[in-house]
């Protein structure tokens, strides 16, 4: 076969150089397309914020190649003249978690991956399943939806606070919703509370004043210093926990919360408190985990008619033992009681065919899915997870289908807070 230099020397012999020109114009063209691909984006830790120093692994599904980067201290990260393919890129930090896509195609145009950090969600240990099972079954997705394994209650943003029980629309609005509780407040002689005194009173109204205006710091210490005065006050602790989930001081707010339910153990409000910190925390709480399921139990058993009390004992539970059936079992239990105390409660049916996924009964959690969309339209996760139920089970045109409705929920409460 002739070199090509033997034949541009011949092209140039023709003289047709301008063809040959032209023709190398679109050769080299095309090389820098194949070769010059861009990927791209951010990584953010559970509340949503950019994490600097972390890994991101980057291979191509297809070949050898691989490549890696560290994120800048804005959280951006950037591989370059990517050759065309499908790409998994992968990230991990120690202390905050790992996340991971698949399939993520590069061509001539940029693509932008933003990845959040959650422990032991998108890429499980080697050798043990996650909720959705192994890493490589996470490329059975459609389009680009990213994958967050925690329960959730509201539509939004794929940004995963882990407050609330559910998705929300930002760390801002979880924190905003917890702080709303906490000053509505209730009755002090409601739920087993002791009727406050005139100074206490003060402490917490003080600082519920300080907490609507952001002002996580100040209540914090105002809390502090409201306590040592009176030790005994489950409204100051369910503050001091309040304020500290609101400033991001997951560990410490559970902490606080697990006081607030010992000082009035027949009150639900600080064990849903305890529940929505501790989902908050996304791990960093771990060590308290054992403490955290002994408060929720016990609610169950004290009130065994409080279906909220079931629920938020059944996400706890699920979250805190992803990997061990057993407890999944004991969560599925719990979700049922939960719905047939309540039977229109929308999330718990959702957690229910959330369980029922982990332990790969798509079919069973199908309809479970499908109940929670009936009471609640609005509830975006379980569009969501109903698409991924009908991946599992080959119903592609369905899982598209709720995919788009999922996808066009979220936009609709993006701008109902961009107009807030």
């Amino acid at each position: 076969m002739p070199s090509n230099r033997l034949i541009l020397s011949c092209w140039l012999t023709l003289g047709v150089v301008p063809v040959v020109v032209a023709a190398l114009s679109v050769t080299i063209s095309l090389d820098a397309q194949t070769a010059g691909g861009v990927i791209k984006g951010v990584v953010k830790g559970p509340a949503g914020s950019p994490v600097a120093g972390v890994k991101v692994a980057l291979r191509n599904e297809a070949t050898s190649f691989s490549s890696s980067a560290v994120t800048k201290s804005d959280g951006t990260y950037s591989f370059e003249a990517l050759p065309a393919g499908k790409y998994t890129i992968q990230a991990e930090q120690n202390g905050i978690g790992q996340a991971a896509r698949s399939g993520v195609t590069v061509g001539s145009e940029p693509r932008v991956v933003d990845l959040v950090l959650a422990r032991g969600v998108d890429q499980p240990p080697s050798g043990v399943r996650g909720r959705q099972g192994s890493a490589s079954d996470e490329s059975a997705k459609l389009d680009d939806f990213q994958y967050y394994d925690q329960p959730r209650l509201r539509p939004g943003e794929l940004v995963d606070p882990s407050a609330a029980g559910g998705y929300s629309d930002s760390a801002g609005v979880a924190r905003r919703e917890l702080v709303q509780e906490y000053i509505a407040g209730r009755d002090s002689s409601q739920g087993g509370r002791s009727a406050a005194s005139p100074e206490e009173d003060a402490i917490y109204r003080s600082a519920a004043g300080m907490l609507g205006r952001q002002e996580y710091g100040p209540a914090i210490q105002a809390l502090t210093q409201g306590l040592e005065r009176f030790p005994r006050s489950e409204r100051l602790e369910m503050g001091l926990g309040t304020a500290r989930y609101a400033h991001g001081q997951y560990d410490e707010a559970v902490r606080a919360l697990i006081v607030a339910t010992d000082l009035a153990p027949r009150d639900p409000e600080p064990y849903t408190f305890l529940a929505k910190a501790y989902l908050a925390a996304s791990g960093q709480a771990g060590a308290q985990e054992e403490e955290v399921l002994k408060r929720l139990e016990r609610l169950t058993q004290l009130d065994p008619q409080n279906a909220q009390a079931h629920y938020y004992y059944a996400v706890v539970l699920s979250k805190a033992a992803r990997f061990a059936a057993p407890n999944q079992d004991r969560a599925a239990s719990e979700l049922r009681r939960a719905v047939a105390l309540d039977p229109g409660f929308a999330e718990a049916h959702l957690e229910l065919g959330i369980v029922d996924a982990s332990q790969g009964k798509y079919t069973a959690a199908i309809p479970e899915y499908r109940e929670a969309m009936r009471l609640r339209p609005e509830l975006a996760e379980a569009h969501y997870r109903l698409g991924q139920a009908y991946v599992r089970t080959g119903d592609k045109a369905q899982a598209q289908s709720e995919f788009d409705a999922y996808e066009k929920l979220r936009k609709a409460s993006r701008d109902a807070v961009g107009r807030e």
